[in-house]
């Protein structure tokens, strides 16, 4: 049955039926209309609660204007012992935060249900909609769903009002079918992990992070010289083969793949595919080729991360960007991913990041990120002794392996080394430094599956000129001072192919494979580095969402929730801004955090953290 409720005599008889029915039950499903998808622009319209009998809708504005008291709500919406089934429960989130100061405790998200019992399959609508449907539980009228978008009033059509009845009236059935999946799947864990992380990614979203123009706009015009630096060097070897205008110009729009493909086969000797990135990085010892990849990152700093990103992503209200951050359904991993903007891209250039920064006086950026978290996770899972012994004693993985592979001292100022005697000691001065990103892109090539031919093209892209041949022996190097961790990443491939699924080792993640012909030599390949990095990234993605979750209890815990802000996470960063006068607190606090999440499920490795206070994002 559904109940409308449009006055306060209506509102006080509902409020104790609902309050009733959770010291009952303990479960309630909750829904929201708005008149848009963005918190701090748009209105809440309608608040749904309610189950499979009976459900609840309440006209906000109009007991909002009548002052109602919204006090038993919040406390239903905020009792940790009364479980919340909502469909993309981060929106919701921000919209009962933004319009009600609501802080939703434990939530269960359908939507989130669906993306991992799905992830590596095609892509099926996810939509709530979509699920009624293709389980058999309801079907929607859709057209109704845009009469909420920039809705005018505060009056509803009863098809309106049915179909946000709709919304809560299913969504118990709905979870308790998916959950069937989730745990014949064995998925139970990360599932529970995946929605303790909900209140932390719907934080982030709704608190977003300060972008100063008055830093930002200089960048562009900086990047506009080195673009035109770029051109010049790629002009300079282009024009022997494409001729040059008046002003020594080569005659070709780069921005042109018509012009580029056949410009690019004339100087290879050879046709290509196209000439997006994947294809033209396996030439980049071609000087030319080398130089349009970097001619091509210089353009970047200016269409992407120029006065228009600033214009288009700053929130006209809060005057910060609010990006999407995507938990699940983006990368099949469970690593966050996030859109408009990927701050995952933007340039690590300390200036660029630095224009990240705390919005009002009294106020700090604290951050911290895990040392080598991959790595590390490679040495837990793979149990090789040499390997493992990298982080046992404290070296620095890129310049060990490259002291390895070189076979010659490779040391950083200030890091730990193994002595000709055996013994560790810190190092005094910087050594063949720049071999050290060499071995970085072997480890995490290794750690990504990477082939011969692909690493070779890296370490040449980095400035260490390598062939196939040189690369296949470097790999086999590793592999002999290493052999555990081949024996491991051969071991997910191996279970990979024939269980047509990968799994994370850690947290028991799914991807499944069958959309994948792995009789297709390319497919094969294809399906064996994803088994290789599964582990690693999976397990990633597992405990940053285990110390975000984490992290939200321990900032309510102390009181804080006003004055320390979960802003943002990259990788395998963290960021919080905070009033000055707790930044110390904040900081071990988020150390503390990461690191009991990490030891969760990481029991013969150490792990690291390494953060910081500043004005400024710093990494």
């Amino acid at each position: 049955m559904v109940e409308y409720i449009t006055t306060k005599e209506k509102y006080n008889l509902v409020v104790d039926g609902i309050q009733d029915y959770c010291a009952r039950i303990a479960v309630l499903q909750v829904d929201t209309e708005t008149t848009g998808l963005d918190p701090h622009t748009s209105e809440l319209l309608l608040l749904q609660l309610g189950g499979m009998k009976n459900q609840y809708v309440f006209n906000f504005p109009i007991l909002n204007s009548l002052g109602v008291d919204w006090t038993p709500i919040e406390k239903a919406l905020e009792n940790e012992n009364i479980t919340k089934i909502l469909h993309n429960a981060k929106f919701d989130y921000k919209v009962l935060l933004s319009a009600m100061g609501i802080r939703m405790k434990n939530m269960r998200d359908t939507m989130i249900a669906t993306h991992l019992i799905r992830a590596g399959l095609q892509k099926k609508g996810a939509g709530l909609d979509n699920l009624l449907d293709e389980y058999n539980l309801a079907k929607k009228d859709k057209s109704v769903r845009t009469g909420f978008i920039e809705h005018v009033g505060v009056d509803f059509t009863p098809e309106e009002i049915e179909y946000a009845a709709m919304d809560v009236r299913h969504l118990h059935d709905l979870h308790e079918i998916l959950m069937r999946d989730v745990e014949d799947l064995g998925l139970v864990d990360v599932y529970n992990i995946e929605c303790a992380a909900i209140s932390g990614t719907a934080e982030m979203e709704y608190n977003g992070v300060f972008l100063d123009y008055a830093l930002w706009s200089p960048l562009e015009a900086s990047a506009k010289k080195i673009r035109l630096e770029k051109k010049e060097v790629l002009d300079k070897l282009m024009v022997p083969y494409m001729g040059a205008n008046l002003f020594g110009e080569a005659l070709i729009n780069y921005s042109s793949p018509v012009q580029l493909k056949p410009a690019l086969e004339r100087v290879l000797g050879h046709s290509i595919a196209n000439t997006k990135e994947e294809i033209i990085e396996q030439y980049v010892d071609n000087e030319i080729v080398a130089a349009l990849i970097n001619f091509r990152k210089a353009e970047k700093r200016i269409t992407t991360y120029g006065s228009r990103f600033y214009y288009e992503n700053v929130n006209p209200i809060t005057g910060r960007v609010h990006c999407s951050f995507k938990q699940t359904g983006s990368t099949d991993s469970g690593r966050y991913s996030s859109t408009k903007p990927n701050m995952q891209n933007i340039p690590r250039n300390k200036l660029y990041r630095a224009a990240f920064r705390v919005q009002f006086p009294g106020w700090k950026i604290v951050g911290a990120d895990y040392s080598s978290m991959e790595l590390r996770l490679l040495a837990e899972f793979s149990e090789d002794p040499a390997f493992s012994d990298i982080f046992l004693k404290d070296l620095d993985p890129h310049c060990h392996v490259s002291s390895m592979i070189f076979r010659k001292p490779i040391r950083k100022k200030g890091a730990k080394y193994i002595a000709l005697d055996g013994s560790v000691k810190i190092a005094e001065e910087d050594i063949d430094i720049h071999l050290r990103p060499v071995g970085k892109n072997i480890n995490f090539g290794v750690a990504y599956g990477q082939g011969p031919k692909r690493l070779a093209n890296t370490l040449t892209a980095e400035g260490a000129p390598t062939t196939t041949p040189q690369a296949k022996g470097i790999l086999n190097q590793f592999w002999t001072v290493f052999p555990n961790v081949k024996i491991f990443l051969l071991s997910r491939v191996k279970q990979a192919l024939k269980d047509n699924c990968v799994r994370c080792v850690m947290d028991n993640r799914l991807r499944w494979l069958t959309t994948m012909n792995l009789r297709v030599a390319k497919y094969k390949a294809h399906a064996s580095n994803i088994a290789k990095n599964m582990s690693l990234q999976s397990g990633n993605a597992t405990i940053i969402k285990k110390a975000i979750a984490l992290l939200m209890q321990a900032i309510a815990d102390r009181g804080w929730t006003e004055i320390c802000k979960l802003i943002l996470t990259v990788h395998d960063e963290l960021v919080l801004e905070c009033k000055t006068e707790i930044a110390e607190e904040v900081r071990e606090m988020l150390e503390t955090c990461m690191l009991n999440a990490a030891y969760r499920y990481v029991h013969s490795i150490p792990m690291k953290v390494d953060s910081y206070i500043e004005d400024y994002w710093k990494k």
